[in-house]
């Protein structure tokens, strides 16, 4: 109906008939459509009326047509006349009822436009159209249960309309029922498709909701449809990379340095997500470049040492893990990489040391509680190491989305032989929660 827009005169006609008739304004005779959409209502009504007078009430797409063209100028006592004797051929047809609940509103006659819908039998109609029509006339009435009722079938019927759909989602939103109001907001930006604040509102209750996932996705049609700076688009990709979306989190940050082609933050962020995916190499290049650009920092530098220990260069790891620490003592990620390369060189009680100094900083951090279970462990105190490995179990189902995490499965595994074997068992049956890599 975008096409319609400027026909002011025409327009509420024009809505009614795409809502009512059996294929839209398809339905509408050609030359009574094309005076509609020349805004000459006066001589659209008159066609209608003359092909009624020729074909009479039988004719379904007729009668309809000149119905709504009656109501649109408020002519509603003729509207009701034609009603009653198309029902006479038709029945208590949805669309005639609809429109003439439409015309008793028009009236003021409240009452009488509540028993016109009344007596629509929701089941039978085929047209989600229609549906929200009705919602739309309840609502008019102000009976928002009914309204929502209708207007829920229309867009489980897939109207292909945004706005019965965003007036779902208002009402849901007066009513607190957030999560439907949600999946009605998406569904109406996904048709509005530009309309920024549909998604916006999306993201927003997505969020609200503690589904990030879905917020996330929401957001990231809004950015593209915006105008975002790098930095949202970084933290766009951060979220992604928390929740697993690594190909969702690399666009994003290919965005970010499109938007600003000097972004240490994207290509570090980048670089982790590259580890995550098992491409060290990748992963170290990015590392470098954002070096480059912004000169040598912790967050680089503990990449560095992370892709070199997935390189196998465990002299490299162990100079940029140093140097991370160096850079910046109270940051818990670079202690905790440094713990794990000294596990690599067998400094198991130097590695507790620097893994206890991480959860001195961040406490409870699932991913450090398994490191230091693994210091633990091969330090042979297999007991404190059970009880903190069951620590890092119950902080990661408090946090699934952390899930699964990276362990150096490798060094685990050789401890199979060097603890008793009910011990492995429980250990075992732990790091199968927790993922085990490597």
């Amino acid at each position: 109906m975008a096409e319609f827009e400027g026909n002011l005169i025409a327009l509420p006609a024009l809505r009614r008939l795409e809502a009512l008739m059996p294929r839209g304004i398809d339905s509408v005779h050609k030359t009574t459509l094309k005076a509609l959409e020349q805004d000459d209502y006066s001589r659209a009504l008159k066609l209608a009326n003359e092909r009624y007078a020729r074909r009479g009430v039988e004719d379904y797409d007729t009668v309809l047509t000149y119905a709504c063209l009656l109501v649109g100028r408020e002519l509603v006592v003729e509207a009701r006349g034609l009603v009653k004797k198309a029902r006479e051929a038709h029945g208590d047809d949805p669309a005639l009822m609809a429109i003439l609940a439409d015309a008793r509103v028009l009236e003021g006659e409240v009452d009488a436009a509540k028993e016109a819908l009344r007596q629509i039998d929701a089941e039978a109609i085929e047209r989600p159209e229609i549906l929200a029509f009705v919602a739309d006339v309840w609502l008019d009435l102000a009976e928002e249960d009914e309204a929502i009722a209708f207007y829920q079938r229309a867009v489980d019927g897939d109207v292909g309309d945004p706005e019965p759909a965003i007036r779902l989602a208002q009402l849901y939103m007066g009513r607190d029922e957030l999560w439907a109001a949600a999946e009605a907001f998406e569904y109406a930006a996904k048709l509005a498709k530009d309309r920024l604040g549909l998604w916006e509102a999306c993201a927003d209750l997505w969020f609200e909701l503690g589904e990030e996932r879905r917020g996330l996705k929401a957001q990231l049609r809004l950015y593209e449809l915006g105008e975002a700076d790098a930095d949202a688009w970084v933290e766009l990709g951060i979220g992604f990379a928390q929740f697993g979306e690594f190909q969702d989190a690399l666009e994003a940050l290919s965005e970010a340095e499109k938007v600003d082609p000097f972004c240490a933050d994207a290509l570090i962020v980048r670089g982790h997500v590259f580890l995550e995916l098992g491409r060290a190499e990748e992963a170290m290049a990015a590392f470098k470049q954002a070096e480059k650009l912004r000169g040598e920092r912790a967050a680089s530098a503990r990449g560095m040492a992370e892709a070199a220990l997935l390189i196998g260069d465990l002299m490299l790891a162990r100079q940029k893990a140093e140097r991370a620490v160096e850079l910046s003592d109270d940051d818990p990620e670079s202690h905790h990489v440094q713990g794990r390369v000294q596990q690599q060189f067998g400094r198991h009680d130097e590695a507790l040391a620097s893994v206890e100094r991480a959860l001195e900083l961040e406490p409870g951090q699932p991913a450090y509680l398994a490191s230091k279970a693994l210091s633990l462990a091969l330090l042979g105190r297999v007991d404190e190491a059970k009880a903190v490995l069951g620590e890092a179990v119950e902080a990661a189902r408090a946090h699934p989305e952390q899930l699964p995490m990276w362990l150096d499965g490798r060094a685990w595994s050789r401890l199979e032989g060097r603890v008793e074997e009910d011990d492995w068992a429980e250990i075992d049956g732990m790091l199968e929660v927790l993922g085990r890599e490597g």
